[in-house]
This record gives structure tokens, sequence and C-alpha cells, in this order.
């Protein structure tokens, strides 16, 4: 957790946003291996997982155009894999961690885990997208989502 939250402030430039969602991302990443990895390994670990979390947040919005506003993809997917990863290096005995471990099986355990993932998601956003829809109107889409409950979302359209 610490080493998410020093990574994410040296990347944000201490952004507040990015500082709390680093501290959730140095979580998430170590839980692969918080039984193999030496706390040292974890804090290194927790630092990538900082500075990897503004770099990706900042692609998925401008270069994507993909409106991630609670930073779920860089917390949790980006963070998750790579603290998978980071366990089949740091859970090794030649970096003080328990051994055991070999990033190899780590690879395939990733693989797996996004295939899984990915086919789930496309069934269950298919369906939906055929007979609800993902999408709201477009007007309520520029209120914001919440003014379908009467609450105003952006400042500007409460004053009119």
């Amino acid at each position: 957790m610490a080493g998410g939250i020093i990574g994410a402030a040296i990347m944000s430039k201490g952004d507040p946003l990015f500082i709390a969602n680093g501290a959730a991302a140095g979580l998430v990443a170590i839980c692969a291996g918080a039984d193999v990895v030496h706390p040292v390994g974890g804090l290194l670990i927790g630092f990538v997982a900082g500075i990897l979390l503004p770099v990706v947040y900042k692609f998925i919005d401008s270069k994507l155009k993909i409106d991630d506003v609670c930073a779920v993809t860089s917390v949790h997917a980006v963070s998750g894999i790579w603290g998978t990863l980071a366990a089949g290096i740091f859970g090794l005995k030649i970096f003080g961690g328990a051994g055991g471990v070999n990033i190899l099986s780590q690879f395939i355990g990733i693989f797996i885990i996004v295939a899984i993932a990915g086919i789930l998601a496309l069934l269950v956003f298919g369906i939906l997208k055929f007979t609800i829809g993902i999408r709201e109107k477009a007007e309520v889409e520029r209120k914001g989502l919440d003014s379908q409950f009467g609450i105003e979302m952006y400042p500007e359209h409460a004053m009119k």
C-alpha cells in the first residue's frame, strides 16, 4: 500500500485522487504474492503499481477515449496483472521470497483469467446490448446519469 501511494504520488505529481487510488493499486498488486514475497519486494511491487496507475489511466482516457471514472481498469486489472507477474519474480528465493513460484505459471494463469473474464464479459454485455441496451439516451448522458434522480451532476446545469 505504501509503495502504491509513493509511486502514484511521484508519477502524478501529487494528485490526491491518484494517491488515494495508488493505495488501492498497491494492495491489489500484492495480493497474488503476499504469501511468497519479502516485504521489500512487496514495497517494490506496490511502487510499480502506483507508477502504472496514472500512466495507464491517462492512456485509457485520452488515447482510447474510454470513460473510466474511478480508474477501475488501472487499479484492478493492470495492478492485478502486474502483481501476478511480480509474484513469479519477487517470490523467487534469489529475491528473498519463499520460492516455489515461476514466471511461466504466472503468465499462464493471467492468460486463463483474462480469457475467461473476456468471454464472460462479451457474453453478458452482448445479451444486455440486444435486450435492454447498454447506453443511456444522449440527453441523459449530457446532463449526467444522476439527473434521472433529481440530482444535478454539473453545477452549471443546477444554476439555470
